[in-house]
C-alpha cells in the first residue's frame, strides 16, 4: 500500500520550481546582475597624466577610477604604464557627460562670502568627504566631517565674524570666480552657500540652488577627491566582452549544471535526480544572492560557483552512494536512507556550516571587492545548506515515504542481484579502485610525488600576488585550520587525528594559486579553504563511521594497513566521480566563456593539493596509529575480580582490549 502519496506533492513542486525559476529568472538575470567586464561589453578611456612621478600617475589613476564609478559603472579597472593610465568599464549609460567632467581638477574648499579660505577638503573623511542627497523637493549637500576639532574652531569662528556666510566651491578659480558675482545667478558656479550660527561639532548639511544633475556633478568630483596633477584624454574607444556575453554564459550555466549532475541521475536514478534539481536551483540560487546584495558577475565569480558547486556535490555524493549501498544490501527503501542519512549526516551539516564559516569571517577581514569575494564563499554556503543538504534530504525522504517510487530499478538497483537475506546471503561491493594497494603507497614516496606537482602547477600559474591579499588569506586559512582542529579534538575526542594540521598544507597550495595576478582572486582562496575543510570532515566522516568494523578488535600494522586501504579506495572513487562532475560543469562553462585558462587552472591546483593533502593526511594518521597501538593510554577499569582493560580513543570510539 502508498503511503502519504500527498508527500510527493512537495517533489512535484519541487521539480515545477526548478523549471519555472531557470526559464523566468534566466532573461531577467542580466537586469538584475552587476555584470563585470569580462561579460559585458563597454568602454576604454586612456589619459596621459602632466607627470612622470609613479606615486603622482597612480594616485591619479585611483582618483580617476573612483569618479567612475561614482558615474554608476559596474566594474572598472585601470592600468598604469608610464604616465599614460588605462581605464576599461561598463554600465555607464550617458559616457558623453562623464568625458567632459572627469578630469577637472576637483579640489573642494569652504570660504566666506569675501572668497577669504576657511577650511579645504583636510577636515573631512578622505574616504567619502561629500555626498548629495534629496530632502522633499530640495537638494542638500551633506559634509561628512573627520576632523571635528578643527571644523568646530573655524565653524565658530565664522559664527562670530560680521561675514558669517560660508561658501561650498569645487574648483574656485581666483581672481575669476566671486561669491558676489555668481550669488545673483540662477546657477551659480559654486555647489551650496548657507549663513553660518554657531559652531558645528560634526557632520553639516547645506541645501544647493543646483539641479540634482548639477549638484551631482560637482559632488562626483569632490568624493574622489582632487587630481594630483594635469590631466588629458588621448584616446576613447568601444570593447567587447573578454570572455563571452552574459547571455551565454548563463546558458552555460544552466547546461553545465544540469549535464553535471546528469552523472548522479545515470548512477543513482531518481535519488540523484533530487540533487540535480537541487544543483539547477543552487546555480539560480546562487547568482540570485549575489545580485541582491549587488555583488559583481566577473569571471571570479564564475569559478567561485563552480568551485561552490563542487563542494554541494560532495557533500551529496556519499549519502547516496551509501542509499544505494543499503538498497544492494536488501534493506527497505526507508530504513536504507535513515541509514545513509545516519551515517554521512554529520560530516555534510558540517561542510555546509565550516563554508559560511569561512565566508563570514572573510567579510569580517576583507574590504571592497575581497568583502565581496569572502561573500560569494557565504552565499555558496548558504545555497549549498539549503538546498543539497535540507531540501534535498526533504525530498528524498518524501519520495521514499510517498510510496509511488517503490520500484528499486528506479534507483538504478537490480532486484535480481540483490541477496536473499534469510538465506545469510549477503552484498559484496565490487573492489573497483579499492584494488589499488594505497597502504604500500603511502609507505612510498607517491604523496611527496603529488606534492612536488601540486607546487609545480602552482609556480606554472604564478604570476605576481598581491601581498596584502596573501596575508590575509594567510590569516583566515589558520584561524580555520585551528578552529577544526579544535572540533575535532573536542567533538572527536581523538588526538590520533591529525587530518587537520594536513587542511593547512591543501590551503596553503590554494591560497597561493589563488591570489595570483590579482586580490580578485580572494573568492578562489576562500573557496579552495572551504573545499579543503569539507574533504577533511568527508574523509574523517568516513574514516569514523567505517572504523565501528574494527573498533572493538585488537589492532596491529596489518588491520590498520588494510582499512586505510579500503577507506581511501572508496573515497578515491567518490572523489573521482565528484571530479569528473566538477570536469563537466566547468568545461561548459569554460567553453562559452570562450577562455579555459581560469578554469583549468583552478581544477589543476585544487585536485592536486585536495589530493596530496588526503595522501599525507591518511599516511600520518596511519603512522601516528601504528606508532601508538603498543603504548595505548591506559585508564583503571578494574573491578573486583576483573582483569584490567585498556582503551584507546579514535575518531571517538573506544578500542577496548
Amino acid at each position: 500500500m502508498r503511503k502519504n502519496g500527498q508527500r510527493l506533492t512537495y517533489f512535484v513542486i519541487g521539480i515545477v520550481l526548478a523549471l519555472f525559476i531557470s526559464v523566468f529568472y534566466g532573461p531577467k538575470a542580466k537586469a538584475q546582475q552587476n555584470v563585470g567586464l569580462d561579460f559585458a561589453s563597454g568602454y576604454q578611456l586612456v589619459y596621459r597624466v602632466d607627470s612622470s612621478d609613479e606615486a603622482v600617475v597612480r594616485q591619479a589613476a585611483e582618483v580617476l577610477e573612483k569618479r567612475i564609478l561614482s558615474y554608476g559603472a559596474k566594474d572598472c579597472e585601470y592600468t598604469v604604464s608610464g604616465s599614460d593610465i588605462t581605464l576599461r568599464f561598463t554600465g555607464i549609460e550617458d559616457v558623453e557627460a562623464m568625458r567632459k567632467n572627469i578630469t577637472k581638477k576637483g579640489e573642494l574648499t569652504m570660504r566666506n562670502s569675501d572668497d577669504d579660505l576657511i577650511m579645504d577638503a583636510s577636515v573631512l573623511n578622505p574616504a567619502a568627504p561629500i555626498a548629495l542627497s534629496t530632502s522633499g523637493d530640495d537638494e542638500v549637500i551633506v559634509l561628512n566631517v573627520q576632523d571635528t576639532d578643527t571644523f568646530y574652531q573655524k565653524t565658530a569662528s565664522q559664527a562670530a565674524a560680521t561675514n558669517k556666510y560660508m561658501v561650498i566651491w569645487v574648483d574656485f578659480e581666483e581672481g575669476t570666480q566671486k561669491y558676489s558675482d555668481e550669488s545673483s545667478k540662477n546657477n551659480p558656479a559654486y555647489l551650496a552657500a548657507a549663513t553660518v550660527t554657531s559652531g558645528i561639532e560634526g557632520s553639516c548639511y547645506i541645501n544647493t540652488h543646483h539641479s540634482h544633475e548639477e549638484a551631482f556633478q560637482q559632488v562626483v568630483l569632490a568624493f574622489s577627491g582632487a587630481l594630483p596633477a594635469a590631466v588629458s584624454e588621448t584616446s576613447f574607444n568601444e570593447i567587447s566582452a573578454r570572455f563571452g556575453s552574459f547571455e551565454t554564459i548563463w546558458k552555460g550555466i544552466i547546461i553545465g549544471s544540469l549535464a553535471a549532475a546528469g552523472g548522479l541521475v545515470y548512477l543513482f536514478g531518481a535519488a540523484g535526480c533530487t540533487t540535480m534539481l537541487m544543483m539547477l536551483l543552487n546555480a539560480i540560487a546562487y547568482f540570485a544572492f549575489t545580485a541582491l546584495l549587488g555583488g559583481r558577475f566577473d569571471s571570479y565569480q564564475l569559478a567561485a560557483y563552480a568551485l561552490s558547486a563542487f563542494g554541494g556535490i560532495l557533500m551529496m555524493y556519499p549519502v547516496l552512494k551509501e542509499f544505494k549501498l543499503n538498497l544492494l544490501r536488501g534493506r527497505n527503501m526507508q530504513a536504507a536512507l535513515d541509514n545513509a542519512l545516519a551515517v554521512n549526516g554529520r560530516t555534510v551539516w558540517e561542510g555546509a556550516v565550516v563554508q559560511i564559516t569561512l565566508g563570514g569571517l572573510g567579510m569580517l577581514i576583507f574590504r571592497s571587492d575581497l568583502s565581496q569575494a569572502a561573500g560569494s564563499v557565504l552565499i555558496g554556503g548558504i545555497c549549498n545548506l539549503l538546498l543539497f543538504v535540507l531540501w534535498n534530504r526533504i525530498m528524498l525522504k518524501d519520495m521514499v515515504a510517498s510510496g509511488y517510487c517503490s520500484n528499486l530499478k528506479l534507483f538504478r538497483v537490480d532486484p535480481a542481484k540483490l541477496p536473499d537475506v534469510e538465506k545469510g546471503e549477503a552484498y559484496v561491493e565490487k573492489a573497483a579502485s579499492v584494488n589499488v594497494d594505497f597502504a604500500s603507497l603511502l609507505k612510498g614516496k607517491l604523496p611527496y610525488i603529488i606534492f612536488a606537482i601540486s607546487l609545480a602547477a602552482v609556480l606554472l600559474i604564478a604570476g605576481s600576488a598581491e601581498k596584502t591579499a596573501l596575508w590575509k588569506a594567510l590569516i583566515i586559512a589558520a584561524i580555520v585550520i585551528v578552529m577544526i582542529e579544535a572540533y575535532v579534538l573536542f567533538a572527536y575526542k581523538d588526538r590520533y587525528a591529525l587530518m587537520p594540521l594536513f587542511l593547512c598544507f591543501d590551503a596553503m597550495i590554494g591560497v597561493i594559486a589563488a591570489v595570483t595576478g590579482s586580490g580578485k582572486f580572494a573568492g578562489m582562496v576562500l573557496c579552495a579553504v572551504a573545499l579543503s575543510a569539507i574533504g577533511l570532515f568527508t574523509l574523517i566522516g568516513t574514516y569514523r563511521s567505517e572504523f565501528k568494523s574494527i573498533a572493538r578488535e585488537k589492532l596491529n600494522e596489518e588491520k590498520i594497513g588494510k582499512f586505510v586501504n579500503t577507506l581511501l579506495g572508496r573515497f578515491t572513487e567518490n572523489y573521482c566521480y565528484a571530479a569528473v562532475m566538477l570536469l563537466v560543469l566547468v568545461l561548459v562553462l569554460a567553453v562559452t566563456a570562450k577562455n579555459l585558462q581560469i578554469f583549468t587552472a583552478c581544477i589543476l591546483v585544487r585536485a592536486g593539493a585536495f589530493v596530496s593533502a588526503t595522501l599525507l593526511a591518511s599516511k600520518g594518521w596511519m603512522e601516528q596509529i601504528i606508532k601508538f597501538i603498543d603504548r595505548r593510554p591506559k585508564k583503571s577499569n578494574r573491578k573486583k575480580g576483573s582483569k584490567e582493560r585498556s582503551e584507546t580513543v579514535i575518531f571517538g570510539l573506544n578500542e577496548v582490549k
